[in-house]
């Protein structure tokens, strides 16, 4: 269920400045990324409580260089990297047996000009994955930040009836 939230024209304007062409296209896409940075940068799971000792050592660091734990359906995932994370969550998924509702969606598109994954390297515009992780017969490009990606990830699993917390 979706809830009407009213803006006063500056703060309207200052979240239009925060909004990423060809990603945001909605004011919400804009406020979950940033609730999404602020849970990551305070090391905190969705619920409020700190997740781990770990997590909280970690802190002051960027969100790009700490890792994430995520739980996919009550399994969780420990990832360093973005592309650490992309690649245990298609272990995830093809190992749970969702590999085929995959592959019948691919390619996937995140924007009009870039796929998350794809049959082959190349995104929509006609330019190759900057940065192309290949994971059985699908790429993934894994050139992003951590909040993008657990982003489209939470979008994707979503689709597939994963529910995806951190």
């Amino acid at each position: 269920m979706t809830k009407t939230v009213s803006l006063p024209d500056d703060v309207y304007a200052q979240l239009a400045t925060l909004a990423r062409p060809f990603v945001d296209r909605e004011p919400s896409d804009v406020i979950r990324r940033l609730v999404v940075q602020e849970i990551l940068a305070l090391g905190n799971s969705s619920n409020g409580k700190a997740n781990s000792a770990h997590s909280m050592k970690l802190v002051g660091r960027a969100p790009r260089e700490r890792g994430v734990t995520i739980m996919l359906d009550g399994t969780a995932i420990d990832a360093d990297t973005v592309p650490d994370l992309i690649e245990k969550v298609a272990a995830f998924l093809f190992d749970s047996g969702y590999w085929s509702k995959l592959l019948a969606i691919a390619p996937y598109k995140t924007s009009s000009r870039r796929y998350l994954f794809s049959k082959t390297p190349v995104h929509p515009s006609g330019k190759n994955f900057f940065s192309e992780l290949k994971y059985r017969d699908l790429y993934f490009e894994v050139h992003k930040n951590y909040a993008t990606s657990l982003e489209q990830l939470r979008r994707l699993l979503g689709k597939l009836g994963i529910n995806l917390t951190f």
